[in-house]
């Protein structure tokens, strides 16, 4: 599967900037998921757009369509980040200060 960090159809988010260190969110791009898409928007019916006669009010109801059918079939996937000297597999007796200096320790004699 292909991942990609395409992030124009969540908008503005208010999340706390520890969160953003913590997760970063991904949309999974992949041939199963182009075909779900396709067949999602192939099936619906666009009928119900033209039942108002402003502009704004039929691009605002394509849009919220349009972004269900997205979501639907482009599932979101949280990763973890980790820190620059965070292990693989952590070791939760040693505290990260002292995790940074054993890497600086084996950095300058190694």
């Amino acid at each position: 599967a292909v991942v990609s960090t395409q992030s124009g159809h969540y908008g503005r988010v208010n999340i706390h900037w520890f969160i953003l260190k913590i997760f970063t969110v991904t949309y999974i791009f992949n041939e199963a998921n182009h075909a779900k898409f396709k067949e999602l928007i192939d099936n619906e019916s666009w009928e119900f757009i033209a039942d108002d006669e402003d502009a704004d009010k039929q691009y605002e109801t394509f849009y919220k369509t349009y972004q269900k059918h997205y979501d639907q079939a482009y599932p979101l996937k949280c990763n973890r980040v980790r820190r620059k000297f965070e292990r693989a597999n952590p070791k939760p007796w040693i505290l990260p200060w002292l995790e940074a200096a054993c890497n600086r320790k084996n950095l300058l004699y190694f």
